[in-house]
């Protein structure tokens, strides 16, 4: 007993005939119809996506949409924070610390902390206008 192939099936030579014909009825930026989108996904189901994106020569990044393999990482997730702030422990105290600044006309400022809080140093930037 043989089994045979679905005739609805495409095919890598198939498909890539299918975009060489409506490449050359259809002149750039003309964008594929849905149909060819359709059986080159089905492709990549078989044979994956950077494999038929060379055969096919598409845009790689179009085919792993459409086939809808993109990762989550790469979606931006809109509530996500853009700035946090993390608060030491209230203890915690810098024993030394040197800031040296230059100046515009390429001078040089040294300043000298003792022991000083982060939060009087983030201060000092800030009153510097850093």
């Amino acid at each position: 007993m043989t089994v045979q192939s679905d005739p609805k099936k495409p095919t890598l030579d198939g498909v890539r005939q299918q975009i060489i014909d409506w490449r050359a009825q259809h002149p750039a930026p003309v964008p594929f119809p849905v149909k060819i989108w359709d059986a080159a996904v089905r492709l990549v189901k078989e044979f994956g996506c950077g494999p038929t994106a060379r055969a096919l020569k598409l845009d790689y990044g179009c085919l792993k949409k459409r086939a809808g393999l993109t990762s989550a990482r790469s979606k931006s997730n809109p509530e996500a924070p853009v700035f946090f702030e993390l608060f030491p422990a209230a203890n915690l105290t810098i024993q030394s610390c040197v800031v040296t600044l230059d100046t515009n006309r390429g001078g040089k400022v040294r300043v000298e902390f003792g022991s000083a809080t982060p939060s009087a140093l983030a201060a000092f930037v800030k009153d510097l206008g850093v």
